[in-house]
């Protein structure tokens, strides 16, 4: 399983299971599956425990995390909150 040292309370998913590779975000199972619908030209889904993970994209996820990850893809949307309740609950049908 791949473990990202990331400090408390970043906005990470409760139940990270899967990553966006080209947004350098984890992200549960519901999110992934948005993701992957969205396409391969805007989110590369990759699992963290059935994919394999390179040494660089472990240093591209660790460098990006979540925490930079969100200021930058959420950052112009204002008002709207996130995809994460504030339990790291997922609701992002809703939000999208």
């Amino acid at each position: 399983m791949l473990v990202i040292n990331t400090p408390p309370l970043l906005l990470l998913p409760s139940d990270p299971d899967w990553a966006s590779l080209n947004l350098g975000s984890l992200m549960c199972i519901e999110c992934s599956g948005i993701h992957r619908n969205l396409g391969t030209h805007l989110s590369r889904v990759r699992s963290l425990d059935l994919d394999d993970w390179p040494s660089e994209l472990l240093m591209v996820m660790t460098a990006i995390g979540n925490a930079l990850a969100n200021a930058v893809w959420e950052g112009a949307v204002e008002g709207a909150g996130g995809p994460m309740g504030p339990r790291g609950d997922c609701r992002s049908r809703d939000w999208l």
